[in-house]
This record gives C-alpha cells, sequence and structure tokens, in this order.
C-alpha cells in the first residue's frame, strides 16, 4: 500500500483487501471471495461533483451478487456509492464497477474507508454466504477562482473625490455566495468602498462591480489594498478570499482644498418601484476636526433618500464614514439629485463653517418581461395545435398575468386555453398555452398580446409586450381509388369499386357523390359502406355498375365524392374525385 502525508496525517490511497467466507454448517457452501480497486479522484472544486469508477474483481468460483457499499471515516459525507454495473451476477473471474462520487465541501485532501459487500445465491435463491473488502477513496478539494480587475484611480486633486469601479468576474464552474468585501492601507486610506454590487449570488462565469472611492489629502502616490471574500454556494464552509492593489495620485489643486469631501453616486438602471443602496463616504481632508450639523437632499424627483450612518457627530482629521442613500425610481426616466453636507471645521482655537455637496444620479428602467414562442406547427384543418408561449419576468418586481389577446387575419382561430397564474417573481417564468384550430388551410399567424401588472406605489401598472405565433394549416388528407372496369360487350353490365381513406389525423363524414362528365349517364353507384365518419387511417367502399350500350369504344367519367370535416362550424366541405372508364365491345 502507498501512504500520503498531509498535516501530520497518514492517509491510505491504496489498499485492496480480498476476504473469504468459510460456512461452519455447511462444508460445500463456496467462498466469497473478491477484490475492490481504490479510487483516486485527483483535484475536483469544491461544490462539485466528480464519479469515478471502483473496479470489483470476483475470484470466486461462483458468482456473486453486489448487496451494499458505504463509505466511513472523517470524509464519508463527501462521497456516495451507487451500484453502477454492479446490477447483475457477477460471474466468476469476471469485474465489474461500482460508481464512486466524490462532491468536496473543503478545499482539502478528502480520503474515505469504501466498505463493500457481495453475497453468493444458492441453488434456491437464498443468500447462502457474504462478505466485505475495503478499498481506500481520496480526493482534494480545491477553491473555486475568480478575479477582480481594479483601474487606477488616475490623478486627482487634493479635497477632490471620485468614484472608480472595480470588475469582480467568477471565473470558476461553480456559482458564489454573496461576496463580502473591504479596503484596507497602513495609515489613513484615501480609499473607500463606496458600495458593493457583489452582495449576491454570481453564476459562473458572470460579473459584478465594487465601488470605491478616492479622495487624496496629499500630493503624491497613494495606495490600498482591496479585500474580497466569496463562498461556494452549497458549501459554505470554503472561503475564497482575493487582496487587489489600488492605487492613485494626489496632485496640488489650483484653489484651496475643501475641509470635507462627498463621494458622487451614480447607481446605473434599476427597475421602477425597486430599491438598491449604495454609501456616500464623507471623509474630512482637513488638517483640524469637523463636526457635522446637517444633512439634506434636493431631489426634485423625490427618489432619494438618506438612511442610516456611521459618522459620529465629529470627525477627526483624515477619518471617513457613510451614509447609505436608497434609490427607488418612479418612473422610467434619468435623474439628479444633491446630496449636502454641512458642518464646522475647526483648526486650533478657529472654527470655520464648511459645507459640501455630490451629486445622486440614477436611471429608472420600466418594468419589463419577455414572451418566447416555439416555432410553428403544422395542423390539420378541423384539428387543434398547442403552443407553449414561455413568459420571464426580467424586471426586479414581481409581476402578474393580466391578459393575453391575438390580432392579425387568423386571430379568430386561436384561444389561450391556459395561462400564467399567481405572481411571477423577478427572473421565474411560466407558460402560456395557446391553441389554433384552423378552419381553412394556409398560414395562420397571430401576433400575442401579453399584459402584466405590477403595484408600484400603490399604483397598478400595466406592462406590455408582444410575440408573433405562427402556425401553418393543411386540409384533411383523402384518398379515392380509381374503379377498374374489365371490358364490357354492348347491352352488358360490369361492376368495380372505388376505395375511399382518410389519412389525416381529423374524422371526416362521406356526404354524397356525383358522377360528371361526358358519359356520366353511363355509371351509377349501386352499393355504398360510406355509411359513417371515417376515422383517420379508415376506409369506405363504393361499388359502381357501368352499363355499355351503343358502339364500341371506351366511356369515361369523374366520380367526385363529398367529405365533411366533423366538429367545424360552419361545417367544411371537401371533394375527391378519381376518374372512371369503361371499355365498350361489340356485342357478340
Amino acid at each position: 500500500m502507498t501512504w500520503l502525508a498531509r498535516c501530520g496525517v497518514a492517509v491510505a490511497t491504496s489498499l485492496v483487501g480480498v476476504a473469504a467466507f468459510a460456512a461452519t454448517a455447511n462444508a460445500t457452501t463456496p467462498a466469497v471471495a473478491f477484490s475492490v480497486s481504490p479510487v483516486a479522484f485527483g483535484a475536483v472544486t469544491v461544490g462539485t461533483a466528480a464519479t469515478e469508477a471502483a473496479v470489483v474483481t470476483n475470484a470466486s468460483t461462483q458468482s456473486i451478487y453486489f448487496s451494499a457499499a458505504a463509505p466511513s471515516g472523517d470524509a464519508h459525507a463527501e462521497y456516495h456509492v451507487a451500484a453502477g454495473t454492479c446490477v447483475a451476477a457477477v460471474a466468476p473471474g469476471a469485474t465489474c464497477a461500482l460508481a464512486v462520487t466524490f462532491t468536496p465541501v473543503v478545499a482539502h485532501l478528502r480520503a474515505a474507508t469504501l466498505a463493500s459487500h457481495f453475497v453468493f445465491h444458492n441453488a434456491h435463491g437464498k443468500v447462502a454466504a457474504g462478505s466485505t473488502v475495503t478499498s481506500t477513496v481520496v480526493g482534494t478539494g480545491v477553491s473555486p477562482t475568480y478575479t477582480v480587475v481594479a483601474p487606477s484611480a488616475g490623478s486627482l486633486d487634493v479635497g477632490a473625490v471620485s468614484v472608480f469601479a472595480a470588475t469582480l468576474t467568477n471565473t470558476s464552474s461553480v456559482s458564489l455566495s454573496a461576496v463580502s468585501a473591504s479596503v484596507h492601507s497602513s495609515g489613513t486610506s484615501p480609499f473607500h468602498l463606496a458600495a458593493n454590487g457583489c452582495d449576491v449570488t454570481l453564476l459562473p462565469g458572470a460579473a459584478c462591480t465594487l465601488s470605491v472611492t478616492f479622495a487624496p489629502r496629499h500630493t503624491g502616490a497613494a495606495a490600498a489594498t482591496l479585500t474580497t471574500t466569496a463562498a461556494v454556494v452549497g458549501a459554505p464552509a470554503d472561503h475564497v478570499s482575493l487582496s487587489t492593489a489600488l492605487s492613485g495620485t494626489g496632485v496640488a489643486s489650483g484653489s484651496s482644498a475643501p475641509a470635507i469631501a462627498v463621494s458622487p453616486l451614480n447607481f446605473g438602471s434599476v427597475t421602477v418601484g425597486a430599491s438598491t443602496s449604495a454609501l456616500a463616504t464623507i471623509i474630512n481632508t482637513s488638517s483640524g476636526s469637523v463636526t457635522f450639523q446637517s444633512r439634506s437632499l434636493s431631489d426634485p424627483d423625490g427618489v432619494f433618500a438618506l438612511g442610516s450612518s456611521t459618522c459620529p457627530s465629529t470627525v477627526a482629521a483624515g477619518a471617513s464614514c457613510a451614509v447609505t442613500v436608497t434609490f427607488t425610481p418612479k418612473a422610467a426616466k434619468m435623474v439628479n439629485a444633491t446630496f449636502v453636507v454641512h458642518g464646522t471645521e475647526k483648526v486650533g482655537s478657529t472654527s470655520t463653517p464648511v459645507s459640501e455637496q455630490s451629486t445622486l444620479s440614477g436611471v429608472g428602467e420600466a418594468l419589463n418581461f419577455s414572451v418566447v414562442a416555439p416555432s410553428a406547427p403544422t395542423v390539420t384543418v378541423g384539428a387543434s395545435g398547442d403552443e407553449i408561449v414561455t413568459v420571464t419576468n426580467t424586471s426586479l418586481l414581481p409581476l402578474t398575468f393580466a391578459s393575453a389577446s391575438f390580432e392579425g387575419a387568423g386571430s379568430s382561430f386561436w384561444k389561450v386555453s391556459s395561462a400564467c397564474t399567481g405572481a411571477l417573481a423577478p427572473g421565474a417564468t411560466c407558460s402560456l398555452f395557446a391553441v389554433v384550430t384552423p378552419l381553412t388551410a394556409g398560414a395562420a399567424n397571430v401576433t400575442l398580446d401579453v399584459v402584466d401588472t405590477a403595484t408600484v406605489g400603490g399604483h397598478v401598472n400595466h406592462v406590455f409586450e408582444q410575440a408573433v405565433l405562427a402556425a401553418t394549416a393543411v386540409w384533411p388528407s383523402v384518398t379515392l381509388s380509381t374503379p377498374t372496369f374489365s371490358a364490357t360487350a354492348s347491352g352488358s353490365t360490369s361492376s368495380a369499386v372505388a376505395t375511399l381513406t382518410s389519412n389525416s389525423n381529423v374524422e371526416v363524414q362521406y356526404s354524397g357523390f356525383a358522377v360528371q362528365g361526358t358519359n356520366a349517364g353511363a355509371f351509377t353507384v349501386s352499393h355504398s359502406t360510406c355509411v359513417a365518419a371515417l376515422a383517420p387511417g379508415a376506409s369506405c367502399a363504393l361499388t359502381l355498375t357501368a352499363t355499355a350500350s351503343g358502339s364500341a369504344g371506351v366511356r369515361s367519367a369523374t366520380l367526385v365524392a363529398a367529405l365533411q370535416i366533423l366538429g367545424t362550424q360552419p361545417a367544411i366541405v371537401l371533394h375527391e374525385s378519381a376518374d372512371i372508364s369503361l371499355t365498350v365491345t361489340s356485342a357478340s
């Protein structure tokens, strides 16, 4: 066997056991001897699953049957064993494979012992013997990966403040839970975290942004570290941290620097009626302390609100604090407001009133949803075809289905048989079933109009979306075979059968016949089995009698059968025809 050492603990990675059963009551009972190979998974990302095969070899002289297998040890909960190919008798000398699945929950070497049990069945189908062998399973959980890219803050006047975005991207194959973030530096930092847009579940490949403010208090280069920490969804014990360097340069201002700096906030696009919050950072850029007297908003649209604050009554030189600002748009448009801070700067024994302001901005995004229809079906006239229309709420607020209607030339052929019910959560989908029952062949295309509602600020808002539904209607397929008459002497009669067959998925009803053409009088329908509705694939027969008269020659006509498509209002009648002919010979 081979042993791996990790953190002072020896872990067996290769152990093959062979066990034999010796019956005491019946010396003729064969021994059950088998082996199970060890399994090494290698590196597996925390939160994902990998499956490997543990090969079972039957060393007995009789067939053996899988009974059970179970992992044990500290990491046993991260391994699952299924029968795999060991679902039938394993012949002497043959092999099968148990399916072992490894789902690590922490980034570490994870080992377990696999106990496998097989039995022998006697001639009466009873379990006559059994034995268990052990082998090892080992794998290493590895942490998922993500990246953080933060641009340089560039050069900025001392006392001014700017905001830039650091982009975090989930580069792993698992979802990350809400990401925490913080900014650190030696001494007083000119960098501050303004908003954490990564406090959400981040799907594989998705990205989010962290807003950072830069407010230099001195000229020269400035640096800090942005630290982020994420956990794997479903495996909260494993955390991944990443440090990203922040940099910028303070430059001398052409005018005197203000005593306080307030970071601007741009909330981006937010669905009307939804709310999002960010931190407005207030920094004391003076050499003395600042005592705050008031904070206020100049907000003509009434969409911003001040919330909790970390600001004490007096902020020391170089210190900072933050005020929570919430943006709740009321209409689909761009809005701006001004955040004003008033205070008193005290340097030595001198007190000076100070004030500073910053801009708040955001865009109200209209409530919206999407409607997706499948490809066009082909439907037989008289039958019905279903289309499942998927409705997805792409807004940040719940939506409720209000109505669905059709417009277009074929709208009378369409109806909604089942619609979305209840509130549709953000990102959720529901199904709307549209049924088309065409009454004529050709294109049956319509526009589906869907209206959803959302309640915003006590008012019901209607949201409208459209999708094109298409269908192709075809006539039912009915065939009428050509009756074949033998040559008939003038003055005699002859009979032949024309078979009427329905080849479609709708019922048709035979409703009559006619013989048309120059020699129509020579043919009559003497018998018919077409007295009931023809189910799909069914047939009936028309027996025709031809009367030969006159001189030798060919008598020709056309047999026309009329059929009604059942269930259509008004009734739709189809016609199917077959050419008939009779060769008349001279009387003998």
